[in-house]
């Protein structure tokens, strides 16, 4: 069982083999956390994107908390900045099951 903020989740593996990108966490109380925090608990291998050195300082270490790897800058309202967050996802895991913006 994981355990977040007095919450306790399940734990399991239904989400095993399964690849996503996690976009708009701001911080530990941003939906994004809470619906990456519960895929990650269920085996999904996650990649996140953050918008700014800012962001990225608040970031990282949740997306290292949930066994990251990847870590992308990307500017959602900038075409080839989303180009370029695609292309690295694509090298880094091929293809990808799901996307989350929140």
């Amino acid at each position: 069982m994981a355990s977040e903020s007095g919450w306790t989740f399940p734990t399991g593996d239904l989400m095993k083999g399964k690849k996503g990108l996690i976009m708009g966490v701001a911080n530990s109380n941003s939906i994004a956390w809470g619906i990456a925090s519960q895929l990650a608990a269920q085996g999904a291998e996650l990649a996140f994107t953050y918008m700014g050195e800012g962001l990225e300082r608040r970031v990282r270490p949740l997306a290292e908390s949930v066994g990251a790897k990847l870590l992308i800058q990307a500017d959602v309202t900038d075409d080839a900045s989303m180009d370029a967050a695609f292309a690295e996802l694509e090298k880094a895991f091929g293809t990808i099951d799901f996307v989350v913006h929140s």
